[in-house]
């Protein structure tokens, strides 16, 4: 039994248990959303995160208290994050994903991010 093609933009089950993703839609905002620091710091190797520590002038261990609420980022070292690790997110073919600068500072109201909202 055949089955009708799914209208693009949307995902598909196969008959081999593996879901098909449109090639087009794997790496858009839209479909991975940020991830959180504690995420990141989680899943990123430890290459990567010295790598992210070192290019925004700070240390692993700062990033951690930064993930962990026990301090909260300037507004240059969040937009140097959020800049770095979706620099770094892009490069990871979808296992990382960028850290909103707005979730590192105390009042996020006031935060304008340095990556741009369509990339």
């Amino acid at each position: 039994m055949a089955h009708a093609p799914a209208p693009a933009g949307t995902y598909q089950f196969d008959k081999n248990l593996a879901w098909n993703f449109p090639c087009t839609m794997l790496y858009k905002k839209s479909v991975f959303p940020p991830m959180n620091m504690t995420e990141f710091l989680r899943a990123a190797s430890k290459r990567e995160r010295a790598e992210v520590a070192e290019r925004c002038d700070t240390t692993v261990p700062y990033l951690y208290q930064l993930a962990g609420r026990h301090r909260n980022a300037g507004v240059p070292l969040a937009a140097r994050i959020e800049a770095h690790t979706a620099d770094l997110a892009s490069r990871t073919q979808g296992r990382l994903r960028e850290v909103p600068g707005r979730t590192l500072v105390l009042h996020p109201e006031q935060y304008k991010s340095p990556v741009p909202e369509d990339a």
